[in-house]
């Protein structure tokens, strides 16, 4: 189920420069099996006003051009998704893109 969720006042910081996704099992990166392109994943601090501030990896197909240490942006098409094995669970949070904080969106 796909739930709309109203972003316009939360708030996503990278804490470090984006990084490439490399495969557990292989060590080699991770490619999207929908476009083929390499998996970047961001560290990121989510906040907004009335919420305690948390770090997320998030991971998006493609470079995330632009986007450095402190840089402030948007995620495009963010979608969470639940996980659980043996030794744990949690979510893995992916977004079709990034726009830059403060940039104009390509059409």
């Amino acid at each position: 189920m796909n739930l709309p969720i109203d972003l316009s006042k939360v708030r996503f910081m990278a804490t470090d420069d984006p990084e490439v996704a490399i495969s557990w099992e292989t060590k080699l990166p991770q490619t999207s099996a929908e476009t083929g392109e390499v998996i970047w994943k961001i560290r990121t601090l989510v906040s907004a006003e009335g919420m305690q501030s948390e770090i997320i990896w998030l991971k998006v197909p493609g470079e995330p051009k632009g986007l450095k240490a402190l840089g402030f942006f948007k995620p495009i098409g963010l979608r969470v998704k639940d996980w659980e094995t043996q030794s744990g669970h949690g979510f893995a949070y992916r977004a079709d893109s990034v726009q830059l904080e403060g940039a104009v969106k390509a059409s």
